[in-house]
């Protein structure tokens, strides 16, 4: 583990934490920013600043092309129907066709998750012979720079 510190333990900072997957190999990575190095630049840290197209000439089209590429980027979304909770006997005696129900009803709302963090609240259903939810509810943060 790498550390290198170039300036005093009270000044205030951006630390950055990110977990990197390679193949098998996993593991963090960190990345610690001093305020003062930023401040310069601070008002154009912003998504608004990024994505509010008032800039002009070039800056307004990379503005743009880099909000086409954002909006292309796929993230994971995952609906979860329910948990259950068994003993570790129950657990290791399961077999094929047996049936393990969940503690939610199923006219009850599932949530649904974005990269993680549940934005939507839906009912569970089918559509075109496939899976599906209904979005009934906007449950998350602020993903307004993404639309």
């Amino acid at each position: 583990q790498l550390f290198l510190q170039l300036f005093l333990p009270t000044e205030m900072v951006i630390l950055m934490t990110m977990e990197v997957n390679i193949g098998e190999s996993s593991g963090t990575f960190c990345i610690c920013i001093p305020y003062v190095v930023l401040e310069p630049v601070a008002n154009k840290l912003s998504s608004r600043s990024w994505f509010s197209g008032r800039k002009a000439g070039d800056d307004s089209k990379k503005g743009g092309a880099m909000e086409s590429h954002i909006k292309k980027v796929d993230l994971p979304l995952t609906a979860y129907l329910g948990g259950a909770k068994l003993k570790i006997s129950e657990i290791l005696s399961l077999e094929l066709n047996d049936v393990v129900q969940l503690e939610t009803r199923k006219d009850e709302e599932i949530e649904i998750e974005v990269s993680g963090k549940t934005m939507y609240r839906g009912r569970p259903g089918t559509h075109r012979n496939h899976r599906a939810f209904k979005v009934t509810e906007v449950v998350g943060g602020d993903m307004g720079w993404l639309s």
